[in-house]
């Protein structure tokens, strides 16, 4: 028997989000990876992943407060002024950011901001109710290889040592290459939205 190998009989099924996070709990090394039996990972997968944080062993997570909250704003408005493109739906959502990064307090959002040698790389706000996080804003920077995905596994990290059990990604806005990066995760349920219009 390999002793660096371990498990834990619960006594019952608890889901996908029950059972990975028994699971988190018995990690002992530097880095966790999740994988399903039917994922596949190019050869030098983890390698690369590992090398990157090993790369910039001063990055920090920290909660966003009244000491780094003007670097992540400053960091938000560079990311909408380089975004354009964005339908409707999306700029409402980035004026809407913009409210809740200023009444931090009111609106009673966590936030988390991702920093390597001092400077701002990504952030997150979400809204805890129950046993389920509603992952209400994710921004990093795109020309930093693994950035989103760094900012997301902290975040989840912290979540799940506050016992939430499930996080809600929410909409993907129709965009092809949000929704492929949602669905990556393996979300344990997905739902369908639908538009209504009333007409008079």
């Amino acid at each position: 028997r390999d002793s660096r190998v371990r498990f834990r009989i619960l006594g019952e099924n608890r889901g996908i989000a029950g059972n990975t996070n028994a699971a988190l709990e018995q990690a002992r090394g530097d880095f966790v990876v999740l994988c399903d039996h039917d994922d596949i990972l190019p050869e030098q997968a983890l390698y690369e992943c590992a090398k990157a944080i090993r790369e910039n062993p001063d990055w920090s997570f920290e909660a966003i407060g009244p000491e780094n909250l003007p670097e992540v704003r400053a960091f938000f408005e560079a990311d909408y002024q380089s975004d354009k493109d964005l339908p409707p739906s999306g700029q409402e959502e980035e004026l809407k950011t913009f409210e809740v990064l200023d009444n931090l307090d009111l609106y009673g959002f966590q936030g988390w901001v991702l920093k390597a040698a001092g400077q701002v790389l990504g952030f997150t706000l979400g809204e805890v109710i129950g046993d389920t996080c509603y992952a209400h804003t994710e921004k990093a920077d795109r020309n930093r290889k693994g950035a989103y995905q760094m900012v997301f596994h902290q975040f989840a990290k912290q979540l799940v040592s506050q016992g939430v059990t499930y996080i809600n990604r929410e909409d993907d806005m129709g965009d092809l290459g949000l929704r492929t990066a949602k669905l990556a995760l393996h979300p344990v349920d997905t739902l369908k939205k639908y538009m209504i219009e009333v007409r008079t």
